[in-house]
């Protein structure tokens, strides 16, 4: 056991594997455990504010620390449930036995959830802005979440259709879902989106404030509506998709393994074009263009007038 030290505030403990039990401390206000025996119930530290435990097999509970606001677990498996934090904001979840239902912590701001197998639902957070969950058997769709700004979803999620889920969601990462995606179409705050390994997207819906745009992977997407606002766009062996949308303010295009054999539509902005493994056999006149990089675009025989060129790299 480790004794109590009446006026310490920061404890780090590294591979203390015959540690089991620490004492109660009234001023601790940051304890790291990284590969310890700790067993049992951790203490309920008064002031304790920030807690990070790793690789500690045999802790079992942790007691309501009622001012705790950032809280890492990894591979803590016999934690399976929480007390209701008052005042946490930052949860970080990892290959932990977290049970079913988190807690509604009232005042979580971010939470990632990593390979929480046992994990099934998440309730209402009144206060959440980012959310990251990936590898947890969520069942049901996820709930009406009023302050999420950014999340970062796999195929584990179930996403829910309109009315909008997420009103004020402005980031969202998309990774192996097999939603159809329809929902996208309320969301009208989104900013930047990514799509990977979506296989079942056949279309993405014109979004009115979208800046940034990658899809990679997703064999059946065939259309990509209009983007007025699109600023940057990523396309990677998307083989359905054969045309690019009409996107008025797009500065930067990267494809990659494309099947894009249509001329590109007017880009009267673009200043950075990458292409590798095009299909395009040539391209139109692009004023504003500064940057461009050619990888094994095998079709593409000759450029056209290019006034503003400041770099340019081809690789055969």
């Amino acid at each position: 056991a480790l004794p109590s030290f009446p006026q310490l505030q920061e404890l780090q403990l590294n591979r203390c594997r015959g540690l089991e039990v620490i004492s109660a401390m009234p001023e601790l206000r940051s304890l790291h455990a990284n590969d310890c025996g700790l067993a049992g119930t951790l203490p309920a530290f008064p002031r304790l504010a920030k807690l990070e435990v790793r690789s500690c097999p045999q802790l079992a509970s942790i007691a309501l620390l009622p001012r705790l606001h950032t809280l890492v677990l990894h591979r803590c498996p016999r934690v399976t449930t929480l007390p209701l934090f008052p005042r946490l904001t930052d949860l970080k979840a990892m290959d932990s036995g977290l049970n079913t239902t988190l807690p509604a912590f009232p005042s979580l701001v971010r939470l990632v959830a990593v390979q929480c197998q046992n994990l099934e639902r998440l309730p209402l957070f009144p206060q959440l802005s980012e959310l990251t969950v990936s590898a947890c058997c969520i069942a049901g769709p996820l709930p009406f979440m009023p302050t999420l700004c950014k999340a970062e979803l796999d195929r584990h999620c179930n996403l829910p259709e309109p009315p909008p889920p997420f009103p004020l969601l402005e980031e969202l990462t998309l990774s192996e879902s097999e939603s159809s995606l329809a929902f996208l179409e309320g969301q009208t705050a989104l900013r930047r989106l990514h799509v990977r390994h979506c296989r079942r997207v056949a279309s993405l819906p014109s979004l009115p404030r979208l800046q940034e745009l990658t899809v990679e992977r997703c064999s059946r997407l065939a259309c990509i509506a209009s983007m007025p606002a699109l600023r940057k766009l990523h396309v990677k062996d998307c083989l359905r998709l054969t045309s690019l949308p009409l996107c008025p303010n797009l500065t930067r295009l990267t494809t990659e393994e494309d099947c894009i054999h249509s001329e590109l539509p007017a880009l009267p902005r673009l200043d950075h074009l990458s292409l590798s493994s095009s299909c395009l056999g040539s391209l139109p006149p692009l004023q504003h263009l500064t940057h461009v990089w050619l990888f094994a675009c095998h079709n593409l025989t000759a450029l056209p007038a290019l006034p503003a060129l400041r770099k340019l790299g081809i690789s055969c």
